[in-house]
């Protein structure tokens, strides 16, 4: 019993957050372990009953037995089992306690989903000056790894938007700019979990705790999960957004969302095979085979997933057909797999930016060389501009798996007198909303209309010639 006891005390010290909790949980074990006394001390004064009563009042031994003062080498064993308990007890509790100021027992890694807000004039640090830029929120939605620990707590960084790894330091070689992860930690000043950029500010003046873009309710807790729900927003006004912060770590199969096996260390093992591609760290991003490859309403060209090993000259070998190696040569952002269409040289890739996805010009750029397979594996919808260079097409906000099924708008005139993502024009036969643009080619039975035969750019101009008709320019 008194052993059993020393373990509960244990417990009540990991867990515990304040002292007021040790003191409450440690009263009530005390109050547990003398309930056997109470109960037997009120049978003997026959409060349950005269049978009680003569249960705990009668003698069960016909010799009484005589107390005898131990030995020396008695009192010594009992004195050493003393010190051998304080010392397990004590070694525990600082093993426990070191790993809890490493972050041991925290989430390693997490999924953050923010709303679609966003800051027109967010300050961006430059080579040392402020420059603005339009900031979407949700293009830091997606993976946060654990990376060490910020005021007691776990400290998040954002991973990359092509495969989940770590921002590397030297990302040289290319046109774009150097990627900075944003971070996801607890600020002691305001007692809140914020997600913060130190190259972003709200003004150039911007002195906030913690210079967050979003912030939690005020909290004291050590983990951010339960910070998850409303969180304030920085849109150039104080506003309000739905966060959803969940672990990538599965326990069951249906942590998998039942497309995948939950692992011995806790990760989901996609599924992939019988026409069916599974993304994403909790395999909720389904991709059939019947829509590897789609095509328009209006129009004549097809855009397919891209495989990374089409961008070599490399013949492919067969270790490199594998399942699992085809899930990981599809290019893919923010757990999406991108769509593109190539002929005639001119290249048009539909990429899934965080909660929409942009229809991109990308002609000119050389598939085969190590820039473009570094700009492409450190992909930041924000970081790149993405909006801002190359996207000429922009769909309405989704979750869907593929830009199949969601309205999409051709990006006209851009300027103050627009919102910040410029003139959107319905692409949509009838501007009917909710008719979606693309289709699967795989449920097309015509094979007219499934067969790629013009490139995107003559449907791109024949729809801005009708829409400069239409707005009269």
């Amino acid at each position: 019993m008194g052993y059993l006891f020393l373990v509960n005390v244990l417990l009540v010290l990991i867990q515990a957050d304040d002292v007021l909790t040790i003191f409450y949980d440690v009263l009530a074990l005390q109050f547990v372990q003398q309930l056997d006394d109470i109960g037997f001390r009120l049978a003997r004064l026959d409060v349950f009953g005269r049978r009680m009563q003569r249960a705990c009042t009668m003698r069960w031994f016909d010799q009484e037995f005589e107390y005898h003062k131990g030995c020396a080498k008695h009192k010594m064993a009992l004195k050493a089992i003393y010190f051998i308990n304080a010392a397990v007890f004590i070694a525990a509790i600082v093993v426990i306690t070191m790993r809890q100021m490493n972050g041991y027992y925290f989430c390693k890694e997490l999924t953050l989903d923010v709303g679609d807000g966003i800051l027109e004039e967010a300050f961006v640090r430059m080579n040392g000056k402020f420059e603005t830029w339009v900031l979407v929120h949700s293009y830091f939605n997606g993976v946060f790894i654990k990376n060490g620990t910020h005021a007691g707590r776990p400290l998040y960084k954002e991973a990359r938007k092509f495969d989940r790894q770590p921002y590397p330091e030297n990302q040289g070689g290319t046109e774009f700019p150097v990627v900075v992860p944003a971070e996801i930690k607890y600020c002691e000043e305001i007692k809140a979990w914020v997600l913060t950029h130190e190259n972003i500010r709200k003004s150039e003046n911007d002195d906030s705790s913690c210079n967050w873009l979003l912030r939690s309710p005020e909290t004291d807790s050590f983990n951010v999960l339960d910070a998850a729900g409303k969180w304030d927003m920085w849109v150039g006004v104080l506003g309000t957004t739905d966060v959803s912060i969940t672990c990538n770590r599965c326990f069951e199969n249906s942590d998998c969302n039942l497309n995948g096996e939950c692992s011995d260390d806790g990760i989901c093992i996609c599924n992939n095979g019988n026409g069916v591609n599974y993304f994403g760290e909790h395999c909720e991003v389904k991709l059939r085979e019947d829509c590897k490859t789609i095509i328009p309403e209006d129009g004549i060209y097809t855009m397919s997933i891209e495989h990374m090993s089409s961008w070599t000259n490399e013949p492919a070998t067969k270790e490199s057909t594998e399942a699992s190696d085809v899930w990981y040569d599809i290019w893919q952002e923010y757990s999406r797999p991108v769509f593109s269409s190539v002929d005639n040289n001119e290249r048009w890739s539909l990429v899934y930016s965080g909660s929409r996805w942009f229809g991109m010009n990308l002609t000119g750029r050389d598939v085969s060389s190590k820039q473009w397979l570094m700009a492409v594996s450190n992909y930041h919808a924000f970081w790149y501009r993405a909006y801002d260079t190359g996207t000429t097409f922009v769909s309405d906000k989704t979750k869907e798996s593929s830009p199949v099924g969601v309205d999409w708008y051709q990006i006209g005139e851009r300027g103050d007198q627009f919102g910040p993502l410029g003139a959107l024009y319905p692409v949509q036969r009838y501007n009917q909303t909710g008719r979606g643009v693309f289709r699967c080619a795989g449920n097309i039975k015509n094979n007219n209309t499934s067969v790629s035969a013009r490139n995107l750019s003559n449907f791109d101009r024949k729809l801005t010639k009708i829409l400069k008709g239409h707005v009269g320019t």
